[in-house]
């Protein structure tokens, strides 16, 4: 069902949208989307963007990792929420297999009933004596004779959560939004629906943790469990155990999390939009009842007169209001981890980038902003070779927060 806007409607709404089953449902209503008019939004106060085209360049450049910093702390517990995450998949500790096989395996000797180990890449233990796989072996390689097309080590990989995103391009800057004030101006008047799977939860929750930075619970439920409060801090949000308790019914300013898996609840936007939509239908119904009794060609004029009135109406409204429903991003791939199985060529590093270069080719005719997320991906840690912790997900809706900064910033230049 196409989303369609109430006339009592006044938030500006911005909607992410990730993946292929999402795109699915949104082909049909994204081309009228897309042709909707950019209307201003305030700009009072708002920080300067020190980015041009955010889209396109804040997603663009590399981790620099914190080697000069001392955190040794940080990186223990950030090995322990990595073995923690690796643990629930029955993998083991030091991600190699006795017999020293890597790269183009799996864990299919170990499997026996726990089938999720066919659908992990067989590595090589990155503190042990042969941390390097090597043309399928692992070896006593150095991390400088370890870097080739088929090799893997995951002492190259960057913890996120101790680096910094560094924009290639010198001009661009990352403006850093630190808590529920800044961020709740912002995003003054607006809602963000977050529709996509288990990536777009992701960001969905770094979002909901910066609104709630100075809370105890963060993005869980309010009356959630303390025990829970505490197992599902910083990484571990991220887990599985924590999904339940991830507060779906937000009143922040206001981000809502709804998607294509069970993990939030469809009915706040969809009930709303079936009542709208079948109150239109009605309408339009009844009014074709009373035009069945004029003839055709009266009835085609009537269309077009009623078509071209509800455009100025909309238009009108959208102007008063400072309406720009909706704006669709669509949220590209993460690289593959290497943990991520040679079982699904479909999802390996060339397929993944050669999907989400085929999917903005498609979406630019439909000038739908493309949220491309591969860059920030294929340096860093993944806990299990397709979800990333809390640096990369935290970075994502720093960017997501830039570029809405930049498009108020620009429609107000032309407003001026």
């Amino acid at each position: 069902m196409p989303l369609t806007s109430s006339t009592s409607r006044n938030l500006v709404k911005l909607v992410i949208i990730c993946l292929v089953l999402c795109l699915v449902t949104l082909l049909s209503p994204i081309e009228r989307v897309a042709k909707i008019a950019y209307l201003s939004w305030p700009t009072e106060q708002l920080p300067r963007s020190k980015c041009k085209s955010v889209l396109a360049t804040m997603t663009v450049g590399r981790w620099v990792d914190w080697k000069h910093r001392s955190h040794n702390k940080q990186r223990e517990q950030l090995e322990y929420f990595l073995h923690s995450a690796r643990q629930q998949h029955f993998l083991p500790y030091d991600l190699q297999r006795s017999d020293k096989s890597c790269g183009n395996v799996t864990f299919e000797g170990w499997s026996g009933k726990m089938n999720n180990l066919l659908w992990f890449r067989a590595l090589c233990d990155p503190d042990g004596d042969t941390p390097c796989c090597y043309d399928n072996r692992c070896e006593a390689r150095r991390e400088d004779e370890c870097r080739c097309a088929d090799c893997f080590d995951l002492r190259q990989r960057i913890h996120a959560e101790l680096a910094s995103w560094i924009p290639s391009d010198p001009t661009c800057e990352v403006h850093y939004f630190t808590g529920k004030e800044d961020t709740c101006h912002l995003l003054k008047n607006m809602t963000i629906y977050i529709m996509g799977d288990s990536f777009l939860r992701h960001v969905y929750i770094s979002l909901l943790a910066l609104l709630r930075s100075n809370t105890y619970h963060g993005p869980l439920y309010k009356y959630s469990p303390k025990g829970m409060i505490h197992a599902c801090d910083r990484n571990f949000v991220f887990l599985r155990m924590c999904i339940s308790w991830i507060d779906r019914e937000t009143k922040e300013c206001v981000v809502l999390g709804i998607g294509i898996h069970d993990d939030f609840n469809f009915t706040a936007i969809s009930t709303k939009e079936e009542e709208e939509a079948e109150a239109e239908a009605e309408e339009e119904e009844e009014e074709e009842e009373e035009k069945d009794k004029e003839t055709e060609t009266e009835r085609e004029k009537e269309k077009e007169k009623e078509k071209e009135k509800k455009k100025e109406k909309k238009k009108k409204e959208g102007e008063e209001e400072g309406s720009r429903w909706p704006e669709v991003i669509w949220a590209s791939t993460h690289a593959p981890g290497l943990l991520k199985s040679p079982r699904i060529p479909s999802q390996s590093k060339d397929s993944i980038a050669r999907y989400n270069a085929k999917t903005k080719a498609m979406l630019s005719t439909k000038s739908v902003p493309v949220f491309d997320t591969f860059e920030l991906t294929k340096q860093t840690m993944s806990f299990d070779g397709a979800h990333f912790g809390r640096g990369v997900n935290d970075m994502k809706a720093q960017i997501l927060l830039n570029y809405i900064l930049e498009q108020r910033e620009n429609s107000g230049r032309a407003k001026k």
